[in-house]
């Protein structure tokens, strides 16, 4: 969404609802938003993802920060951790650019309060750009997610002015699935940005099936416009940002590994983890096939971490990790491009994982291919 060039965008927040039930399918699907440079393919998103590594719904932020020169793909994640009931039931995520051109990447819940910070190139020949925000699905069968709320939709033109997203955000694209639309279209200030929704990969509203078509996840012969008032989801109640007020809590991650003695680095075993690596669907910020022996080093601290890989990891310096880097052929979703709704993709050659060395977390994921 972007308006005309006085409403194009320095940032974007949004709350994201966590529905009770999600099923990873054979793929992932995420519910996020993408904040997007116009002069390249480069972007930071946000929100949460399951996969077929990941079953529960797990927070993260990535980017695409590849500058052309260096990197024509640098894509990274970071895994914030798993959501659970003590998460509430919505979450805020934030990216907004600073003054110094950095931007700040905040997601917080009712437990976690995650702070960032990182430089990306998206917008040097620029001073805005735009935002996708709704259901990211990759997978061709068993993917399905119960009504998913984005609520409290807000914008920025400076670092600090900003207000609700209006009419001119209301436009929407649905693939059906995932489907999506505006329950309630930001067309007032009093709106509050509005409440968007998402769901798969059933019909809209409950309306009876005619059965799979070949791809094993689309569904036929759905008249929306037949069932626009049948079984609507009510909307959500505003979200308490009070709860979001905290001191910042330490990426956590996701669970990837057993390291056979938790709580002890010397019982991680590095051989598990590129026989892990070789085989993970990840789905954020890549998938592909791993072709050649995934290399370890662990343990190793953040900082010396930084030294070896692409893009620095932002956590701890003393932090003790284990990193795995590999070749392979790696394929990187893109977010749709304003006038061209068919999303691109971007290839890498090379990727790598890091974990944490005593609970065997998964913390960050990167793929990338020099220019």
């Amino acid at each position: 969404m972007c308006g005309d060039t006085s409403i194009c965008l320095t940032g974007f927040q949004t709350f994201i609802s966590f529905p009770n039930n999600v099923q990873r399918g054979d793929g992932y699907l995420t519910q996020e938003f993408w904040l997007v440079g116009f002069d390249c393919y480069c972007w930071i998103e946000t929100g949460w993802l399951v996969s077929a590594s990941q079953s529960s719904p797990v927070l993260f932020w990535a980017q695409q920060s590849g500058d052309g020169t260096e990197f024509a793909t640098l894509a990274t994640a970071r895994y914030v951790g798993v959501v659970d009931a003590a998460d509430g039931n919505s979450g805020r995520f934030y990216v907004v650019r600073q003054a110094d051109r950095s931007f700040d990447v905040r997601i917080d819940t009712a437990e976690v309060a995650h702070r960032a910070t990182t430089r990306n190139p998206m917008w040097d020949d620029r001073e805005y750009g735009y935002v996708n925000m709704g259901m990211e699905l990759v997978a061709s069968s068993g993917s399905a997610t119960g009504f998913t709320f984005f609520t409290g939709n807000r914008y920025w033109t400076a670092p600090r002015a900003t207000a609700y997203v209006g009419a001119w955000a209301a436009a929407d694209d649905s693939d059906d699935p995932p489907y999506g639309e505006w329950l309630l279209p930001p067309d007032e200030p009093a709106d509050e940005g509005g409440v968007y929704f998402t769901q798969c990969c059933l019909p809209l509203y409950g309306a009876e099936a005619a059965g799979p078509n070949t791809d094993g996840a689309k569904v036929q012969n759905v008249d929306a416009a037949a069932t626009e008032d049948a079984g609507r989801p009510e909307p959500p109640p505003p979200p308490d940002e009070s709860l979001f007020d905290r001191p910042d809590t330490s990426l956590e991650g996701v669970p990837a590994l057993d390291t056979g003695s938790t709580g002890q680095v010397l019982g991680f075993d590095p051989e598990a983890l590129a026989a892990w690596m070789a085989t993970a669907s990840l789905g954020v910020p890549y998938e592909g096939e791993v072709t050649t022996s995934p290399k370890t080093v662990c343990p190793v601290t953040a900082a010396e971490a930084d030294e070896l890989l692409p893009e620095p990891t932002g956590l701890e310096p003393d932090r003790l990790l284990c990193v795995a880097t590999a070749e392979g052929s790696f394929t990187i979703s893109a977010p749709t491009r304003l006038g061209d709704p068919q999303p691109e993709s971007l290839t890498a050659d090379q990727a790598y994982v890091v974990v944490d060395a005593a609970t065997g977390n998964l913390l960050v994921a990167g793929a990338f291919r020099r220019g």
